[in-house]
C-alpha cells in the first residue's frame, strides 16, 4: 500500500463533508453535502470523525433553509447528539465542583470549552470524554477522586505512569468517559510547556462549575496537534474546530503560538495544518506565520512527522514513531538515565508478567495481519 504524503489530512469525501460543514455560502453548502453523497452513500460506514460532522451540516441546510431530503434523519443525528452532551456537560459539571471541594485546580481542554465556547450549540460538536488538566502533583489524588465516583482505570504504577504518558482514561459503569490529563499535549510532556497553557487560561464555567479553559491561541495549537496525529478513529474534525476558533473573533496570538511551537518542536505539524486550513478552506491563517514555522523543524521533526505519516501503510514506521516520542520523553524526564529502564519494566508487567499469553497473542495477531 502505498502512503499518501498527506496521509493525516482529510480524503476527498472527508475534505468534502467539510466542506459542507463550513461552507459560508448557502449554494456552496448543499452543493458539497450533494457531492459528499456521491462519494459517500448516506447509508454507507461512516468512520467516527465524519459521523461526528453530520449534525453540524444539518445545522447549515436548516440555517440556509434548504429542504434536502435527507434532513430529518441528519436532524434525528443532531437530537441524538445533543442528549449525549447534554449530560456530558451535565457530568463535567459535577465532577469538577468536587475537585474544587477538594482544592484541585482544574483546566478543561479540546472537546467541552470547543462546544460552549465557539460552536453555535453544544450539540454541533461530540464529544466522546472529558479532558481534565490537574496539575502533576495533583493526578494521583484527582484519579482517586474519580474513583470514589465509580470510575475506573487501567493503571499500572503512579510512579511510572506520570514519567511515561501524559494522560489516563476512566471509564465508570454508565459509559462516562474522563481523560485525567497532567500533561496537556500528548507530544510535550514537561512542565515548561504545562506552565505555558495554565499560565495563559481563561476562566471558564460549565454549569455551575467554574474552572479554566486554554486561550483561543493555545486551543488552537492544541486541535492542530492532536488531529494530526495517526489515529483509529481519523479526528477529521480537527478542521472544525479551528475554523471555529479563528473564526470566533477571540485573539489568537500568532507569535505566542510560532514561539511555543519552535520550543517544543512542533513547528513543522503545525505549519502542515494552518497551511492547511489557509489553501483549503480559506481560514484567516497569516502566512507570514505559516512560512516561519515551516522554517524552523529541525530534522528530528522531519522524521517524526515523516513517520507519522507512513505509519498507517506500514506498521515498521509506527514502531520508528514511538521511538521518536521516547526521544521526547528523555528529553523531558529529570531522570533521562533510567526512563528506558522504567519503559522495559512497565512493558514487561504490562504484556508478559501480568499475562504470560498476552505478548505471544499479540506477536501472532500482527503476524496475521
Amino acid at each position: 500500500m502505498t502512503v499518501s504524503k498527506d496521509a493525516l489530512l482529510p480524503d476527498p469525501a472527508q475534505e468534502m463533508l467539510l466542506r459542507a460543514a463550513l461552507a459560508t455560502e448557502d449554494a456552496a453548502i448543499a452543493d458539497c453535502f450533494e457531492q459528499w453523497l456521491r462519494l459517500v452513500p448516506f447509508d454507507a460506514y461512516h468512520d467516527e470523525g465524519t459521523y461526528h460532522l453530520l449534525p453540524m451540516v444539518w445545522s447549515r441546510l436548516s440555517r440556509a433553509g434548504i429542504d434536502h431530503p435527507l434532513l430529518p434523519r441528519l436532524k434525528g443525528l443532531f437530537r441524538n447528539s445533543w442528549v449525549r452532551s447534554t449530560q456530558r456537560i451535565a457530568r463535567a459539571s459535577e465532577l469538577l465542583t468536587l475537585f474544587d471541594r477538594e482544592g484541585i485546580a482544574t483546566l478543561v481542554g479540546k472537546g467541552l470549552p470547543l462546544a460552549l465556547d465557539f460552536y453555535d450549540a453544544p450539540a454541533l460538536r461530540p464529544m466522546n470524554d472529558i479532558d481534565i488538566v490537574v496539575p502533576l502533583e495533583a493526578a494521583r489524588r484527582a484519579s482517586a477522586l474519580l474513583e470514589r465516583e465509580g470510575f475506573r482505570s487501567e493503571r499500572i504504577r503512579w510512579s511510572s505512569e506520570c514519567r511515561l504518558r501524559h494522560a489516563l482514561l476512566h471509564r465508570d459503569p454508565g459509559g462516562a468517559e474522563v481523560d485525567l490529563h497532567w500533561h496537556v499535549l500528548f507530544d510535550c510532556p514537561n512542565r515548561r510547556a504545562d506552565a505555558h497553557f495554565w499560565d495563559n487560561a481563561v476562566p471558564f464555567a460549565v454549569g455551575e462549575a467554574r474552572t479554566l479553559r486554554p486561550s483561543a491561541t493555545d486551543l488552537l495549537l492544541q486541535v492542530v496537534v492532536h488531529g494530526l496525529r495517526p489515529n483509529a478513529a481519523p479526528p477529521v474534525r480537527w478542521v472544525a474546530d479551528a475554523a471555529m476558533i479563528v473564526r470566533s473573533g477571540e485573539r489568537v496570538d500568532w507569535q505566542r503560538l510560532e514561539a511555543f511551537a519552535g520550543e517544543q518542536g512542533l513547528g513543522g505539524r503545525l505549519a502542515l495544518g494552518l497551511a492547511y486550513l489557509r489553501d483549503r478552506f480559506g481560514i484567516d491563517v497569516p502566512a507570514a506565520t505559516i512560512a516561519a514555522l515551516a522554517a524552523r523543524p529541525s530534522l528530528f521533526e522531519r522524521f517524526e512527522l515523516m513517520a507519522m505519516r507512513a505509519e498507517t501503510g506500514n506498521p515498521v514506521w509506527r514502531h520508528m514513531r514511538r521511538g521518536a516520542h521516547v526521544v521526547r520523553l528523555l528529553k523531558s524526564d529529570r531522570r533521562p538515565w533510567s526512563l528506558p529502564l522504567a519503559l522495559a519494566a512497565e512493558f514487561h508487567k504490562r504484556y508478559l508478567r501480568t499475562d504470560p499469553d498476552r505478548g505471544r497473542a499479540a506477536r501472532e495477531a500482527r503476524h496475521a495481519q
